[in-house]
This record gives structure tokens, C-alpha cells and sequence, in this order.
């Protein structure tokens, strides 16, 4: 394998290593969209609840958002492909560990080395790759390594609907390792060699308080969908984690080697972008939960038009795509995050207003649409907080840029089935008290039921259980639509969020173009230029 990269085209290899770009976090994303959907074979596939679910998935999440910091300086420290190809190895015998978990103890572990490893190997390879691709086209990879980002998890939706309509949740592990193994491939091929800098200089109180941090939100996030914001075991460590979040954030603005570099988010366009990406991640994690429990809701959705939903998905996704790439340079980054922003609202409006009658196919359209409005504006976001400024310090500001909204993203799923949970439990009892069988229209509607169950089974006390059940669950789904309105407005005011944001990145302009002019070809001979490379510069030729 070393000896065959050494024969690699340079623009083969420029590939490749976009490709491990990918590679590198995908396999996470798509496990994580994958779970929200393949929940209930979870749960039944290892004998257990909701809670062991539930502390599987945070672990993942917050190991994820804790190590995006830690793989940049390890990159730094190490070298690249000393950093990429171990933790590459390490998700990729997780993930083969999860799809073959036989407990619910071992599934946590293994998710939490995923999200670790995952996280780590985040932002391994944008350094290398800034440096590698031509400057007229550099601005055009990094969209192409955001838009990758977001159709990993546009592709999550589809694998986890195969996983449904299979009835298998081991699979989508597979398919995460085997495009872990891909890109450790494709890493070998077309990564270079870097000296290693033992020298530099590790944030260990940074480290520690982040570590804390993480630690302390585990708890919280697990039980705060089966106890209550109020309960003793949530909030307290909610205020403990936040408190150590804050003094991490003092330590990193003075420390000599920060894991985050603060001020390298500073301008109103970057802290614009970063506001787009954070709140659209957010976003679309509600509207991905919510869409999912509508659709489970519906008497008369299968696992096949789950499916129709997630290859719709994906075929808006690519259609929003090549319309934001070329309307990028025409409109700018901020009109199309505020395009976007409205169409959120659209629909988190037509969700509030939505009846029990809606039919599987137009929440399918409508969440469809939804994901890849957000998707546009996240894009957006991400993109321009990359691009906007030098872009030798790109890495610094996307890892805050992404720490932050994959730490958001950690949060959201908890807060979610708990906001749910919580609508759902308040309308049911609302309806207990104003329903009851000594009200006229229920008591003819119970004894409707009753008539048409005895015909059927030919048992009165047969034909009134049934009746009751049927009642239950009519009050249940009631509850759920209640919940799911609630929801909506959650998402109309991240949506008002949103498009405060990208109106405030359209007031600055459109920013720097995603393709520039070839520069004017040099005369230098081809040696000296290499002799005048910067070192630890990846020159591709």
C-alpha cells in the first residue's frame, strides 16, 4: 500500500483525500440518524428500555462534541497520518463491537469509543487538505467537505430505513465499519507523511475541564426524559455542567495553548455562520424526531414509505445542493440561509395547523423539504464561517464553529423526547378531565364501539375491552398530535433564530467566492519552488 501511493495521480490522490474527508465522520453521522429511526428495534433487539437507548446515544453524542478539539491538537502533535489511520482503526472495531453488542452494557461502550473516535478524527484531515488543494478551488472543497457532512446524514435516513424494513439494527453498524475501512484505504493511499511535534505544548487543564464538563451532562441528558427538568437528578448537574463549560470557556480565552481558539470567531459575518450552523443542527434534530414520531403515529405507515421518505430526502438534498453551488457566487451565503429559514418556517407553521387526518405521503413531502431547507442553511453557515477571513486559520475557526454545534447537537435529542414526552403527558391528562363517558357525545361514541365490537366478536365483555383499548389509544394519539404542535413551535422560533442569523450575513455582503482565477503562472523553476515550501507544507503536484 505505501508503495502503490507513491504512483497515485495528483489529482486521483486530491480525490482520495476528499473522500477520507468524508470517511472520516460519516460513518458517525449515519449511525446517529440511523438510531433516531431504528429506535424501537433497539430497544427490542437488546431486551431492554427506552433508558439504556437513551444512555447509549448521549454517550455517543457527548464523546463526539468533547473530542473535536482533542483530534485537531493530536493531529498537530503527532502528524496526520499517525493521528488519522490509528483512530480510524478504533471506530472501525467499534463499530464492529456494536454490531455484535449481545447486552445493552456493551452497545454504551462501544458507542462511546465511536463518538470518541469519530470526533477525534473530525478535523484530522482539513489542515492537510487546505494545503493540498489549488488556492482557485479551495473555497469549493470546503463546501464540498460541508455538503459531504450533511448528506452523511442524509444517507443515515435511508440505511435506517433499510434497517426497518429488514428488521435488523446490526446492519447499519456493518455498513458504518465497512465505510470506516474505506476510508482507512483511501488514508493510506493519499495522506502524507508529517514530521511529528513532540514539543508542542498540551492544554491539560483544558483538557480535564472538558472531560468534567462532558462527565457531568451524561446524567442529566439520560434522565431528564423520565424524571423532569425539576428533578433532583437532572438539574443540578445541568447547573454543574454549565458552570464548568464557563470556566472552561475563561480558561481556553488565556490559555498559552488553548484546545479552542475563541477569537478566531470574531466578525459579525463568522459569528453569523456559526449562529446559521449551530441553530439549524438544532433544527433539524427536532424536525428528524418529530417527523419520525408523526410518521409512527399514522395507522397507515410501513416501513416501505419510511423509506420513500428518506430516498425523498436525499433527492430534494441533491437538488439543494446544485442550486446552492450555483447560486452561491449570484446571491450570496446569507440570502440563501434566509430562503432556507423561511421555508422552515412554512413548514413548522403547516405542522402547528396539521389535523390527525394527514396522510404518510405529505408528512413524508413535508419533512422531506424541511431537512433540506435546514441542511441549505447549515451549509451556508458552516461555509462561510470557514471562508470568511484567512483562510490559514479555517481550522481554528471551524473547530469552534463545529465543537459547539455538535455540543448543541448532544444536547437537543434529551431536551426533544423530553419538550414530547412532557406535551404529550399534559394533553392527555387535559383530555382525561374534559372527556368522560358521563358527557353525551363520549358515552354514544363508547356505546358505538361496544355495538360494532360485539357484532364482531359476539362477546359483550370482549367487545368493551376493546372498546376501552381503542378509546385509549385514540386519547393517546390525540396527546401525541398535541405534542406534535408543540414541537412546531420550538421549531418556528429556531426558525426565526435562523433567519435572524443569515438576514444578519446578508447585511455583510456575499463573501469570498467558492472559485477564484488561476493566478498567473510563474516562471520559477519547479525545484526552487519546492525548496521555498514552507515546511510540513503538503505540496500536490
Amino acid at each position: 500500500m505505501e508503495a502503490l501511493s507513491e504512483h497515485v495521480h495528483p489529482k486521483a490522490r486530491l480525490a482520495m483525500i476528499l473522500a477520507a474527508t468524508a470517511l472520516s465522520f460519516g460513518p458517525q453521522y449515519i449511525a446517529n440518524v440511523s438510531s433516531i429511526l431504528d429506535q424501537s428495534l433497539l430497544q427490542s433487539g437488546l431486551a431492554e428500555g427506552l433508558r439504556a437507548f437513551a444512555l447509549a446515544a448521549t454517550l455517543s453524542n457527548l464523546g463526539f462534541a468533547a473530542c473535536v478539539p482533542i483530534g485537531l491538537r493530536l493531529t498537530q502533535r503527532f502528524g496526520l497520518r499517525q493521528t488519522y489511520l490509528p483512530l480510524a482503526a478504533l471506530f472501525l472495531a467499534a463499530c464492529a463491537l456494536s454490531a455484535t453488542a449481545p447486552n445493552p452494557p456493551v452497545f454504551a461502550i462501544s458507542r462511546t469509543i465511536e463518538g470518541v473516535a469519530a470526533g477525534s478524527l473530525f478535523l484530522t484531515t482539513l489542515p492537510v487538505s487546505l494545503t493540498s488543494f489549488p488556492a482557485p478551488i479551495r473555497g469549493r472543497f470546503i463546501a464540498y467537505a460541508i455538503g459531504g457532512l450533511y448528506g452523511m446524514s442524509a444517507l443515515g435516513t435511508v440505511v435506517g430505513a433499510v434497517a426497518l424494513l429488514v428488521t435488523s439494527w446490526r446492519w447499519v453498524f456493518a455498513i458504518a465499519g465497512l465505510l470506516s475501512a474505506l476510508g482507512i484505504v483511501l488514508g493510506l493511499l493519499s495522506l502524507p507523511h508529517q514530521p511529528a511535534a513532540p514539543g508542542a505544548r498540551w492544554d491539560f487543564p483544558g483538557t480535564l475541564l472538558l472531560a468534567a464538563m462532558a462527565a457531568s451532562l451524561a446524567p442529566p441528558l439520560v434522565q431528564i426524559r423520565f424524571a423532569g427538568l425539576g428533578a433532583t437528578s437532572v438539574w443540578p448537574w445541568l447547573i454543574t455542567g454549565a458552570l464548568l463549560f464557563l470556566v472552561w470557556i475563561a480558561w481556553e480565552t488565556q490559555s498559552r495553548a488553548p484546545l479552542l481558539q475563541y477569537r478566531a470567531i470574531r466578525t459579525v459575518r463568522q459569528i453569523s455562520g456559526a449562529a446559521m450552523a449551530i441553530l439549524s443542527h438544532v433544527a433539524l434534530i427536532f424536525v428528524l424526531v418529530a417527523g419520525y414520531q408523526w410518521l409512527q403515529a399514522l395507522d397507515d405507515a410501513s416501513s416501505r414509505q419510511w423509506l420513500t421518505a428518506a430516498l425523498l430526502f436525499v433527492g430534494c438534498l441533491v437538488v439543494v445542493a446544485v442550486a446552492a453551488m450555483w447560486l452561491h457566487p449570484v446571491v450570496g451565503p446569507g440570502v440563501l440561509g434566509a430562503i432556507g429559514s423561511v421555508g422552515v418556517l412554512a413548514v413548522g407553521w403547516l405542522w402547528r395547523e396539521q389535523t390527525s387526518g394527514v396522510s404518510v405521503a405529505r408528512v413524508s413531502c413535508e419533512m422531506a423539504v424541511a431537512v433540506c431547507l435546514i441542511g441549505l442553511v447549515l451549509i451556508m453557515g458552516a461555509l462561510t464561517t470557514a471562508l470568511a477571513g484567512d483562510l490559514h486559520e479555517a481550522r481554528l475557526r471551524s473547530c469552534s464553529l463545529h465543537f459547539h454545534r455538535n455540543l448543541a447537537g448532544a444536547l437537543a435529542p434529551p431536551f426533544a423526547g423530553w419538550w414530547m414526552a412532557r406535551s404529550a403527558a399534559v394533553a392527555y391528562e387535559h383530555l382525561r378531565d374534559h372527556a368522560t363517558l358521563f358527557q353525551p357525545s363520549a358515552l354514544y361514541a363508547y356505546q358505538k364501539l361496544v355495538a360494532a365490537f360485539e357484532l364482531k366478536t359476539g362477546s359483550l365483555a370482549e367487545a368493551e375491552q376493546l372498546a376501552g383499548a381503542a378509546l385509549l389509544a385514540k386519547a393517546e394519539r390525540i396527546s401525541l398530535l398535541a405534542a406534535l404542535h408543540h414541537t412546531a413551535d420550538v421549531v418556528l422560533v429556531i426558525g426565526c433564530a435562523m433567519l435572524a442569523a443569515s438576514v444578519a450575513m446578508a447585511v455583510t455582503g456575499k463573501g469570498r467566492p467558492l472559485s477564484q482565477p488561476a493566478p498567473a503562472v510563474s516562471h520559477v523553476p519547479a525545484q526552487r519552488e519546492v525548496s521555498e515550501a514552507k515546511p510540513r507544507t503538503f505540496v500536490v503536484r
